[in-house]
């Protein structure tokens, strides 16, 4: 079973391809440069201004290569014995507590076996656990969207405090997620979704609140937009195969048109 060759250039739509893609251009870096300096151009962040920031990508990197490890274990043996290099990556990115080193000392575990196991991983997730992602004229648009709300909520004279710091916060997370999409994809926007409708069902008083005031169409407006392209994402091979177009999730409508309390699916227990 040939697993990694149709992944020539790492995408952001698998953790072993994000892990791939930012891994490979810090082996592309001068070997003396500070692991702090390197890694915040590769993350297009300030190292001074933005310190907090560049720990949260490399928190998402660690991240990755958990949920990589996690995919490798519900391999076969077979597959699990490609993989066996794997650990030079775990090693890798455990260096981000070791940003004051230079980037050969941070990248001094990985060997290009390490990088053509991620390769391998890497064409198994995407066929069978590609995540979401959006086309950048897309993600464009929606960061206009918040960002314009944003400033709507900032403004609004007929919302209280704490309403209004309830709505930025999550409207400010969307726009982070937004932000992350060209090296993360899209599951970060997806975690922002939810997490916004998870907090009007334990708490609708806020939701109730925001639909009282002029911001909440505009509110209503990005959350059915942010949620139908994620699920427009999600169903791109179903659209080739003439499956009907994705309409946003019930839950969303629910919450957005208002009425009974919104009730969120139960996972199945594992």
């Amino acid at each position: 079973m040939d697993a990694g060759h149709e992944t020539d250039s790492p995408g952001v739509d698998t953790p072993a391809g994000r892990l791939r893609g930012a891994l490979s251009r810090a082996r592309a870096l001068p070997g003396n440069v500070n692991a702090a300096e390197g890694w915040a151009r590769i993350f297009g962040v300030d190292p001074e201004r933005e310190s907090a920031e560049l720990l949260l990508r490399g928190a998402a990197l660690l991240h990755d290569a958990a949920a990589t490890r996690e995919f490798i274990t519900r391999l076969d043996d077979n597959g699990r014995s490609w993989l066996r290099h794997f650990g030079e990556v775990e090693e890798t990115v455990a260096n981000f507590g070791y940003l004051s080193e230079d980037m050969a000392f941070f990248l001094s575990p990985l060997r290009d076996t390490g990088l053509h196991a991620l390769e391998m991983c890497e064409g198994l997730q995407r066929r069978t656990s590609r995540e979401p992602t959006l086309p950048a004229d897309t993600v464009a648009e929606l960061l206009r969207q918040v960002q314009d709300l944003i400033a709507d909520v900032r403004a609004a004279a007929d919302l209280d405090d704490e309403t209004r710091q309830r709505a930025l916060h999550h409207l400010l997370e969307i726009a982070r997620a937004l932000t992350l999409a060209p090296q993360q994809g899209g599951e970060p926007l997806r975690r922002a979704v939810d997490e916004t409708v998870g907090d009007a069902a334990r708490d609708p008083r806020w939701l109730e609140r925001l639909r009282g005031s002029k911001a909440f169409n505009g509110f209503a407006a990005v959350l059915l937009a942010t949620d139908f392209a994620l699920n427009l994402a999600l169903a791109g091979k179903e659209l080739l195969a003439g499956e009907e177009e994705p309409k946003p999730s019930t839950v969303v409508v629910q919450l957005v048109e208002g009425g009974d309390p919104v009730v969120l699916p139960i996972a199945p227990p594992k």
